[in-house]
């Protein structure tokens, strides 16, 4: 995953967990969100940490006909700057050692789009088992009447 792909999914696995919250988990215990989110960032974090800093290496994506990582770079840097990769858009970013701060940044902005995502699930849904939010809108009149 790249930074952007990972802010996205970041947002996405926020409004899942909402929703898994508001629907399965809230009646069991209050602090499920809390723990998938721990889980949830810190597979992210571990992940692109090893990614970053080479331990996890990424050139075995050139099989892959549209995917070209030049030899002689960190694999796993230019594989996380240039978001997209996989669907054969290249920005062509090379990885140098000023973006290294601007990496770590983004790496500790992670809980912000979780939590953005969790925010977004919680306008949908509804923040409370009984609400319904935002999406309540949208159901037919009979299932509006059922309640």
């Amino acid at each position: 995953m790249g930074f952007i792909d990972s802010i996205i999914l970041l947002i996405l696995f926020g409004w899942l967990s909402s929703l898994l919250y508001r629907k399965y988990l809230r009646k069991r215990n209050k602090d499920w969100l809390v723990f998938l989110g721990i889980l949830i960032l810190l597979g992210f974090w571990i992940v692109e940490i090893l990614l970053y800093v080479g331990i996890i290496d990424m050139y075995w994506l050139n099989s892959i006909p549209w995917i070209n990582i030049p030899m002689g770079i960190p694999s796993g840097q230019y594989y996380l700057w240039n978001s997209f990769l996989i669907f054969g858009i290249n920005f062509g970013i090379m990885p140098t050692p000023e973006l290294a701060s601007i990496a770590i940044v983004l790496f500790l902005s992670y809980p912000l789009w979780y939590r953005i995502g969790i925010k977004i699930g919680r306008i949908l849904h509804g923040y409370y088992t009984h609400e319904e939010g935002i999406l309540w809108l949208l159901r037919s009149p009979e299932k509006k009447n059922e309640r």
